[in-house]
This record gives structure tokens, sequence and C-alpha cells, in this order.
């Protein structure tokens, strides 16, 4: 699972709302472990700080003696990747975030991006009407094998309650969890003049360049669209 660092950029008005925002998300989280979800939650920085209503972080709900005690050991227990990529080895799946920047709206969204590459499942604190929702549009950047700058939309699964994760329930079981065709997928970066051709259609979008390369595209994606 991937946390959706979108939903957290606007806090409740007091800490019983942010109460009822984590207790939707740790009962989505517990359905999804539950219906077969690998329990680790990867967060783009330490979640801890990050505040759910004005003086009242994440630190503090997890010591809210408020708060249902299992509930808070059971998110403290899955929340162990951050930064997203932590513990990935796949250098495709790294390479790959160099490539393509993804964006909900306007708005840059590194952990739908990595859920994405991953297959793995995303969740949001329902913050806002947009993340109650079973499914997220995003809008994929990318520079084509000629350079030019390209943008595909593709519908993503998407979690923020429990009632959610039952319709994924086919997604969640499939070994390889695809989201959907994503014609972006199979474009490649501009190549230099020597490149090495893989029969490996994912793995292409990464061999058929050099890293210096790919890096100097990605930064010009970012540079131009960063929000």
């Amino acid at each position: 699972m991937v946390l959706n660092e979108l939903s957290l950029q606007n806090p409740a008005n007091d800490y019983y709302e942010a109460r009822r925002w984590m207790d939707e998300l740790v009962g989505a989280m517990s359905a999804a472990t539950g219906a077969g979800v690998a329990r680790v939650l990867r967060t783009k920085s330490d979640v801890r700080y990050a505040e759910l209503a004005p003086g009242y972080p994440v630190v503090k709900w997890l010591n809210d003696q408020e708060v249902d005690r299992e509930a808070r050991r059971y998110f403290l227990t899955l929340v162990t990747k951050a930064p997203l990529l932590q513990d990935v080895i796949d250098e495709g799946v790294r390479d790959k975030t160099l490539i393509f920047d993804f964006f909900q709206r306007e708005d840059r969204a590194d952990g739908f991006g990595v859920a994405f590459l991953l297959e793995a499942l995303p969740l949001s604190v329902r913050s806002d009407q947009r993340w109650d929702a079973d499914h997220v549009e995003l809008k994929v950047r990318y520079l084509d094998d000629s350079g030019e700058l390209m943008e595909d939309t593709i519908e993503v699964v998407h979690v923020s309650r429990r009632e959610h994760v039952r319709q994924h329930d086919d997604w969640i079981a499939q070994p390889s969890r695809t989201q959907c065709p994503a014609p972006c997928l199979s474009a490649q970066p501009p190549s230099p003049p020597q490149s090495h051709p893989s029969n490996d259609r994912q793995g292409s979008i990464i061999r058929d360049a050099s890293k210096s390369r790919k890096m100097r595209a990605a930064q010009k994606v970012k540079t131009v669209f960063r929000a």
C-alpha cells in the first residue's frame, strides 16, 4: 500500500474530525490486508509529523488515549517504508520514476505514481471529496522517443474507506495487478546514438537509454510541470 501524500495537505477542522479520518484510514488498511494486500504502507516522508488538524499531528494521534490502542498499534506497525522507494531494489521501477511524472488534477502525485509502478494499492485520508472514490484519474507526463512532451490519462484503483476495498477484490487477487493498458508505459525516452534493444517491453523503457539521458529527460519534465 502507498499513502497519497496529497490527502494530508488539508488538515481537519479539529481533532475530532481528524480522529474520524484516521479511523476510516485504518479500517481501509485492515480490510485491504485482510483481502491479501501486503502489510506495509509506504509514505513519501515520515508521516508521524504530518498535521491532521491544527496542533494535532499524526504523532499526537498515535499517543491519543481517546483513540483505540489496537488501531494505533496497527497503523504504526504498517507505516515502515519512507521514503516511497525504501527497500525497492528493482532498478526498472526506480528508473521509471525519473521518466514518468504523475499528477492528480494539477497536483504532483508521487505516491500515486509509485503505487502504479509497484502495482500497489494507493490509500488516502478522506480529507477531500476527491478522495472519497474507489478510482482516481491521473495524468502521466513523459518524453517520447523523439523528445516530445506527451501526456496520457489513466484511471487507477484507490481506497479511503473500508467499503472501497470490496470494489477491488478481483484486482487484489490478480498475480499481476496491471491497472490499465497505459499507453504511456510503452513509451521510451530519447535514445542515445548507441542503444541496446531489449525483448522485454517494460524493461525497454529503461534499457534503451543511458542513465544520464534519462535524468536529463526527467529533469526537463519536472522543471516544466512541477506544481
